[in-house]
Formats: structure tokens, sequence, C-alpha cells
């Protein structure tokens, strides 16, 4: 069969035009579009009135920002292939959009999820295309999305940030080697997807506790106390977060103990999350069992940082 050529194109979620200073690797591109120029194209694939499809990416997948969608595009020539079992060609658009999905999984979205680690941000794929399309005909093709509930916190990066995010992705493989870095950092991801405050709140407060929990009686202030000397620059910041850390494990008690949903502020959770992303980070760093992290932190007193020492 002839060279066919097929396409991934993925809608992101909660960015602005900072994006596009990210370069990707693979052929995957970032691309703006305005919204009527996306909707004529995923009216085509979804086979639905343009308007709808505004709609869809406006409200449901919350892709729109100044009458501007961002894309991550690539497109993929193939050949067909010989089923070595039944030696028979098999259509190069399905092997090509095969091909995608894969680098999808094994590429763009664990880095989407470590721009999430990175730098706090509701960033995603909202929905993603793999496809073909040949005289304005789809041809075949796979949708994933849109994906729900998506929490709607803008992801912006500073140019500043750009190198660092860059070291950080090139650097930083998931899943983690460690397994409750791992059970942490899936309770972060989480609370990404969920909508209601208080239980988001309980998540993050979770992935704390399996960072630092050691089965102590005064499990609140082991948590705060290893948190803060975990993440703090100095002894200022880290009594800081030491002292905001007892608050924040007072707002998980009431939303225990006392079943109400309106405990927790949106800048609770933000401020929690920022802590857990932090600490998990720089778990990740020292690379120590979760025993040896916490026998570490227990004999540190506030601003000391040994781990850093050489840094």
């Amino acid at each position: 069969m002839p060279k066919e050529k097929v396409y991934f194109m993925g809608l992101l979620a909660n960015v602005d035009s900072s994006i596009m200073n990210l370069k990707l690797e693979h052929g995957f591109t970032i691309k703006p579009m305005k919204i009527n120029e996306i909707a004529e194209i995923l009216a085509k694939l979804d086979g639905l009135p343009s308007s709808k499809i505004m709609r869809e990416v406006s409200i449901h997948c919350r892709c729109v920002v100044n009458n501007t969608v961002y894309v991550i595009m690539k497109e993929l020539n193939c050949d067909g292939t010989k089923n070595k079992t039944k030696s028979v060609e098999m259509d190069p658009r399905v092997i090509g959009i095969n091909q995608l999905v894969s680098l999808d999984a094994k590429y763009l979205t664990p880095n989407i999820t470590l721009m999430r680690l990175y730098k706090e941000g509701g960033i995603c794929l909202s929905k993603k295309y793999f496809y073909s399309i040949h005289d304005g005909i789809p041809g075949p093709r796979s949708v994933e999305g849109p994906i729900p509930n998506i929490e709607h916190n803008k992801y912006s990066l500073e140019n500043s940030e750009i190198n660092g995010l860059m070291d950080f992705i090139q650097y930083t493989s998931i899943p983690f080697k460690k397994e409750y870095i791992n059970l942490t950092f899936q309770n972060y991801e989480l609370s990404y997807s969920i909508p209601r405050r208080d239980i988001k709140f309980l998540i993050l407060m979770i992935g704390l506790e399996a960072l630092f929990n050691q089965h102590d009686s005064e499990i609140s202030k082991t948590i705060s106390r290893n948190c803060a000397i975990l993440i703090g620059d100095d002894f200022k910041n880290t009594e800081r977060i030491y002292k905001q850390m007892r608050q924040l494990y007072k707002i998980r008690s009431k939303i225990v103990h006392s079943g109400k949903s309106n405990v927790a502020k949106e800048e609770d959770v933000i401020e929690l999350r920022d802590y857990l992303r932090k600490a998990i980070k720089e778990a990740y760093t020292i690379d120590k069992d979760k025993e040896k992290l916490n026998e570490m932190l227990n004999t540190c007193g506030f601003g000391e940082r040994p781990w850093r020492n050489n840094v």
C-alpha cells in the first residue's frame, strides 16, 4: 500500500501563551489555533456541528484563551506491513495511529504529568485525537476524552522557569523507584481530578502522611515538623511552614470529625498541594527509603538541610 499520513492533536487545557516557549521532542509541536478553526477540524472528526464542538471545547474542555486554543500536534508518515502470522498487508493508517498512541503513552502523557509536579496548575490534554484524513474525509481514528472534572487552575510559565522545567523533565522519571513516593505522587495527581474541595484536601493530607507518618502518637506534629524541615529553605521559612502545617492539620481534623465540607478554603488546598509537591521533589532528590528519610529529618533542626550541603 502507498504511504499514508496520520495525525495527533491534543487540546491543552488551563494554559496561556507562555506554553509556546516549551520545546517538545519526537516531532511534537505546540500550535495556537483560533476556536473556529479547530472547531471546523473537530466537526469532521466527531461528525458533529461546529457550534456543538465550540461549546464542548469552551465549557467542558476549558481550552479557550482569548479565542485561542493551544494544541499539541504531530504527523507521521507510515507504510503498510505484513502480519507475520497471516502474511496479509495491514492498513498503514491503523499502524500509524497505534504508533502515535504508544508515543503519547511513553513520552507526552508522562511529560505533561511532570509539568504539573514542577509547578502548580491544572495543565492537561483534555481531549486527544489520533486520526487519518484524506480529501476532507476522516479515516480510521481514535479519540480519548474529554477528561471529566478538569480543575480550572491556570498553568503559566515565566521565562526564567523554562530551562528548569526542561531539566526537571529530562532528569525525572516516573513511576518513581520508591513505592512510598509513588503512593504520595498518586495522591497528589488525584487532587487535580476531584471536584469536591474537602475530599481534595484530605487526599493531599494522605499524601503527606504517606511520606512522613511513622506511627507516632503525635502524628500532626511529626508530619508538620518533618515536612517543614524537608522543604524549608532557612530557619524562618521552616518555622513558618511548620506553623502553617499545624493549622492545615487542624482543618483536616475538623473535616474528618465534623463531616463538614466547607471547612477547607481553595487557598488551603493550593498551599497544601504546594507543600506536597515540594516534598515529593525533595524526597526524590534525597533518594532514601521512607524510614531512613524520616530518621534523618528527626535529627535535623529548623533550617538544617545536610543533604543540600553539596548542591
